[in-house]
């Protein structure tokens, strides 16, 4: 999943020192904290320099998390299909412990965390699993509901097939029936859906992560009025890893803010961060210290914009993305 617009460090800084100076001007008591109070504290605080430590990952401030990836391939005898975890490195194990976690945890909404799996992309494989959905579909299923999975997630961006993806697609939302999710990282506009997703797709991650505000709703257009998509099947984007594209490389505070905000007022299915494993910690670093600092600021805007200190309502979604590849600091389970 690409980022396309890099931000200015320095800018940032002096940004986030403006929100220290503001915050200490509230005319607001201790004893009646209100939810722009803790939101705007939450600001100040969390924009800190990374820790020396990690904190255990936030997954009360989610309702939904996406890892990254499961593989397909054929068997041998080109008779059936294998989903699997690669086993070379710490996918594996990283998968487990995920979802020991985050099955301990009540998300943002009270609930708990509907968990999916990115298949691995292989045009090829899923060309013939498409042909033979009566073979692949259960064994997809067999691979959900062995890891008490909610549902499994997409992302073809370049070069994309579109007859080939929503064959696959329907075809596995027709074994589904409604027990699993399917959702989409859509790729580039000249790769065009259209309303024959509706009934099959239950989400479109659409990945906004420039800066201005204009890459959520230019999106959020192209996707409604020409697709003929509704807004309540669409995701808004923050980018909040270092140096994927530019220094530092993530989306600014007022970015997050202001998209947040615009998912809440035009009512989408909510919005999700890329990603939580690397989110705002120093960069290069192995294994990552993430600060999580963009996926709390987009949790604490959003409450802040239902004003609803019971947590965030059922229906919102608020996905986060985490790589299964990579080492995790142990601190991250700390609370597991």
């Amino acid at each position: 999943m690409s980022t396309i617009f890099a931000t200015n460090l320095t800018s940032q800084r002096s940004s986030q020192a403006e929100a220290l100076v503001d915050l200490s001007k509230l005319s607001l008591t201790l004893c009646r904290p209100t939810l722009s109070f803790m939101f705007l504290l939450l600001l100040a605080v969390s924009s800190a320099a990374p820790p020396s430590t990690v904190a255990p990952l936030p997954l009360e401030n989610i309702t939904r998390l996406t890892l990254m990836a499961v593989t397909v391939t054929e068997t041998d005898d080109k008779t059936s299909f294998n989903l699997a975890l690669d086993s070379s490195n710490v996918t594996q194990s990283n998968f487990l412990q995920v979802c020991s976690c985050a099955r301990q945890t009540k998300g943002a909404s009270g609930q708990p965390i509907e968990v999916l799996i990115t298949l691995g992309l292989d045009v090829d494989v899923w060309r013939v699993a498409a042909d033979k959905m009566d073979v692949f579909a259960p064994v997809v299923i067999t691979f959900l509901d062995e890891h008490n999975l909610a549902g499994m997630n997409f992302d073809w961006e370049d070069n994309v097939d579109t007859v080939l993806y929503m064959k696959l697609l329907s075809g596995l939302r027709h074994y589904f029936g409604k027990r699993f999710l399917i959702t989409v990282a859509p790729g580039w506009p000249q790769y065009a859906w259209d309303a024959s997703a509706i009934g099959v797709v239950d989400a479109f991650d659409m990945m906004s992560y420039s800066d201005p505000l204009e890459d959520l709703t230019s999106r959020v257009d192209l996707f409604t009025k020409t697709y003929k998509i509704p807004k309540s099947m669409l995701l808004g984007a923050i980018e909040t890893e270092p140096h994927w594209q530019g220094d530092p490389g993530w989306n600014t505070d007022q970015s997050i803010v202001q998209k947040s905000k615009y998912a809440v007022a035009a009512k989408l299915q909510g919005m999700f961060s890329f990603r939580i494993d690397n989110d705002h910690g120093p960069w290069p670093v192995h294994p990552s210290r993430p600060t999580y600092h963009g996926a709390n600021l987009m949790h604490a805007t959003i409450l802040n914009a239902f004003n609803s200190p019971g947590g965030i309502p059922k229906a919102f979604v608020l996905n986060t993305y985490m790589s299964l590849h990579d080492p995790y600091a142990p601190e991250m389970f700390a609370n597991c």
